[in-house]
């Protein structure tokens, strides 16, 4: 493993940074019992029973998690809430309490989310410049035309907020009802509630049925299981995560 890449799953840092610590000559290695060696090629690679140093501690490598949990309604999304309202961490063992919701769900949203220690993947799903698309189904009452929908896709201002959908489509429309598919990138703060309100369609239900490329139907609400190693890799794939 490049010295770069195992400095960061340290928890140093971004590879950009940690670099910054091999040119400051703080990183060091033992392969022998003779002692430690300074690290000062960027291109070093890490065998399997190196010690690495930085300033001369002994590093080891962070042990990632990936978990994927279907939230129901009424739970809300943080670590910590001093309301003691019903939050996602009290879905997981405490043992996985040292990992993060990547990104929000509002507590009447329902849907997948992904918690991990993982503070480069954390970053590039929830940030908005890196445009990762989550996929949400919404029931909303009333008979909503194609064209109304258009204007998600076409952009709205509500308020003062700019909004816009990655894509919007009607899949269903029955008994007074009317079911769509939205596509976000940006994921703003209840941006697709906003849009119905836009439009002066009340939302019966709102869930979240994809990020990126994982999704799971057979996962039942308020259950969670760990992503599989095919799905880790394929979301950084899609992340740009090497």
């Amino acid at each position: 493993m490049r010295i770069n890449k195992y400095l960061s799953l340290c928890g140093l840092g971004s590879r950009r940074k940690v670099e910054e610590f091999i040119k400051e000559g703080r990183v060091s290695f033992r392969r022998n019992p003779d002692g430690l060696n300074l690290i000062n090629d960027l291109s070093f690679t890490v065998k399997e029973h190196d010690e690495v140093f930085f300033d001369g501690e002994k590093l080891k490598t962070k042990v990632y998690k990936y978990v994927l949990l279907n939230k129901p309604r009424g739970y809300i999304t943080t670590k910590d809430d001093p309301m003691k309202r019903k939050n996602v961490m009290d879905l997981i063992p405490k043992s996985m309490h040292h990992l993060s919701p990547v990104g929000r769900l509002d507590k009447d949203t329902s849907g997948l989310i992904i918690l991990t220690n993982d503070g480069d993947l954390y970053q590039k799903i929830s940030h908005p410049k890196y445009r990762f698309i989550k996929h949400y189904v919404v029931e909303a009452k009333g008979k909503i035309s194609s064209k109304k929908i258009a204007l998600f896709t076409k952009g709205l201002t509500y308020g003062k907020e700019k909004l816009k959908a990655y894509s919007a489509t009607i899949i269903a429309s029955h008994q007074g009802r009317t079911v769509v598919s939205i596509k976000l990138t940006e994921g703003k703060n209840r941006e697709i509630r906003k849009m119905f309100n836009f439009i002066k369609k009340p939302i019966i239900s709102l869930e979240r049925i994809a990020i990126g490329s994982i999704s799971d139907k057979k996962l039942q609400q308020g259950k969670w299981r760990n992503l599989k190693v095919s799905e880790i890799s394929r979301l950084k794939k899609e992340l740009g995560i090497s």
